[in-house]
């Protein structure tokens, strides 16, 4: 039961996904044997195999972990996005540390993932994402504050770019991280851009 509530979190999971949420070392085995039961899930031919539960059960299960251990919702959202994180999938860390509600989490996926956000999602998304981020929350940080300026320098909002980058470089560490510093310069090329330098 367990293992289903936890696991029900992501919208597919991998069996070393499922051992970093759970905390188990068995997950393979489990997912095979709900495949072979038959319990709503279904394994997706990948390698390693992913698996996705049928959507109204995973629905079930999300509302039963709601209303059963609502305060474990979080811990199992800041697993899955540093699993997501540690394996090179910074998109998926955004969404759960979004719903962690961790924001140093959050401002470490995507100023990792911020190339990924600007060239490999498009504009529904990216609105999605950056509309649950309070601008308290950006004003406070670097690295939120770099990526959604260069957001803003792509949709064409120069006032708003230019405004959140003067902010990241004014809350910009001595020594920054190598990602930081990339996005921190893409945005400052987007705004030289914009003003047609």
């Amino acid at each position: 039961r367990d293992f289903l509530l936890a696991t029900a979190v992501a919208e597919r999971f991998t069996p070393d996904l499922a051992d970093a949420m759970t905390g188990r070392t068995d997950s393979a085995h489990v997912a095979e044997r709900l495949v072979a039961e038959n319990l709503f899930i279904d394994r997706i031919e990948t390698q390693p195999p992913w698996y996705r539960y049928h959507n109204l059960f995973a629905e079930l299960l999300r509302a039963e972990l709601r209303h059963t251990q609502r305060a474990w919702i979080p811990e199992l959202h800041t697993r899955a996005a540093r699993w997501h994180f540690e394996h090179g999938a910074p998109m998926e860390a955004v969404q759960h540390a979004l719903a962690a509600g961790d924001l140093d989490l959050l401002a470490m996926c995507l100023a990792d993932g911020w190339f990924e956000l600007i060239a490999r999602t498009d504009t529904a998304f990216r609105s999605d994402v950056l509309a649950r981020i309070s601008e308290t929350d950006v004003d406070s940080s670097a690295q939120l504050s770099a990526v959604l300026a260069s957001v803003d320098f792509i949709s064409g909002q120069a006032r708003s770019g230019s405004r959140r980058l003067a902010r990241a470089l004014k809350l910009r560490p001595k020594n920054p991280s190598p990602s930081l510093q990339a996005v921190l310069t893409f945005a400052e090329l987007l705004r030289c851009a914009n003003r047609g330098s």
